[in-house]
Order: structure tokens, then sequence, then C-alpha cells
């Protein structure tokens, strides 16, 4: 549920599909901006680049942490590497410590523009991490080596 004025997530509301009982979950301050789920980790991205992750089983902030980078895209997790990968409109790529929230590294941008599109979600294939541009342009880069030229 999301509370319009201020685009602050005030709870979690659960559904057992088998039973139909309704549960609801207090959420933290820091539940703002663009919620994606993955897994057992609820994630909240702010347009000013903030990042907290919420433990959906009992609402608890498990970290949130400010980047230096606005207007980031959907969250993915590398389960492999504990890495959470978010991305810009204008390729910059951002590497975050799924157990601390600590920035891991960022690329610089590979488009002059970000457009006035929503940025892209990222992807792990094969160990690479994928993203797309505004302009179209797609690239991947080895998150071990992120600033290493193809």
């Amino acid at each position: 549920m999301v509370d319009s004025e201020l685009d602050r997530y005030r709870k979690l509301i659960r559904i057992d599909p088998r039973t139909g009982r309704r549960s609801e979950t207090p959420l933290p301050q820091n539940a703002i901006g663009d919620a994606t789920l993955i897994g057992h980790r609820l994630f909240f991205v702010q347009e000013s680049g903030r990042i907290t992750l919420v433990d959906p089983a009992d609402g608890t902030e498990v970290w949130s942490s400010p980047t230096s980078v606005e207007r980031l895209g959907p969250p993915t997790v590398s389960v492999e590497s504990g890495t959470v990968y978010l991305g810009t409109a204008s390729g910059r790529l951002l590497a975050v410590d799924v157990g601390s929230g600590d920035e891991l590294w960022q690329t610089p941008a590979r488009s002059a523009s970000s457009g006035w599109i929503e940025a892209p979600g990222v992807a792990v294939v094969r160990g690479m991490v994928t993203g797309v541009t505004s302009s179209g342009t797609a690239f991947s880069l080895d998150p071990a080596h992120p600033q290493r030229n193809p």
C-alpha cells in the first residue's frame, strides 16, 4: 500500500492463495520508490539513487544505502556473487553487495544522454552483466573487471 502524498509504502499486504488469509506487515521509513521483490528480498529504489533492502517476512530494514547514481532501473541479484546490479538509461552500471548495501563499483555512462525513458533493467547472463542504453546500444561486462575494455 502506497501513501500517495509521500510515495512511501506503509505496509506489505500478503494473501495466502490457498486459504485466502490476509496478513499485513508494516514497512520501514525508507520503503520509498520502485519496489521489486526478488526471491525473499524486497528492494526499494528511489529516484535519488537510494537503495533499501527489506525483509518481506517481518518488514525489517536490512540496509539502506545512498548512491551517487540517480534514476536507477530495477535491481537484478546474482545469488552466486551476492551482488545487486542496477543500471541507468545512459548505460551506467552499479554493483552493490547484497549483504551490506556497500557499493562495489560503478561504470561511467555509455551514452551522452539518458533520454526521458525509464532505466531498463540489467541481466546476468553466463556470468556477464548485460544492459541497454536509451539509444538502444546493448553492452555486457565482466563484473570481476568492470572497467576492462572488451
